[in-house]
Order: C-alpha cells, then sequence, then structure tokens
C-alpha cells in the first residue's frame, strides 16, 4: 500500500510540474511578466509545503534570480557598447 501511494503521489508531482510548465509556457507569450513570476512563487511555495526541501526552494529561487538578472546585464553591456561606436 505504501509502494501504491508513493507511485501515485510521483504521477501527481509530474502532471503538477507538466500542467505549470504549460501554464508558465503561455504566461511567457504576453509581455507582462508579474504574473509569471507569482504563479512560480507560489508553485514553489505549494512544493514547499508539500515537503520539498528548503534547500531545493533555495536553490530554484536562486536559478529564477540569475536567470532574470543575466539578460538584463547582457542588455546593459549591449547598450554601452552600441554607444560607444
Amino acid at each position: 500500500m505504501q509502494m501504491l501511494h508513493e507511485i501515485l503521489a510521483s504521477i501527481w508531482t509530474v502532471w503538477a510540474v507538466l500542467v505549470f510548465g504549460l501554464i508558465v509556457g503561455l504566461l511567457k507569450l504576453q509581455p507582462d511578466i508579474g504574473m509569471m513570476a507569482v504563479i512560480v512563487a507560489v508553485f514553489l511555495a505549494q512544493l514547499f509545503v508539500n515537503g520539498l526541501h528548503l534547500v531545493l526552494v533555495g536553490v530554484a529561487a536562486g536559478a529564477v534570480v540569475s536567470i532574470a538578472i543575466l539578460p538584463i546585464s547582457l542588455f546593459m553591456l549591449w547598450r554601452l557598447r552600441t554607444r560607444a561606436n
């Protein structure tokens, strides 16, 4: 019985991640990324409440921040290079 519960829990987790990816993918098509950030934060909070380790939540938050900062810094570098010429 315990093994069946673990299998069902993993299936639901995969299903939740797929639905989350679909929702975030659709929200990414819109110009406003604020709602996407809210959805990601709520999803990570729900995974934490469900039993995900705080370290993994921190790693995911760090990855999101890193991915958000990278395009901004690259754009600023591109802008500085094009302005100098």
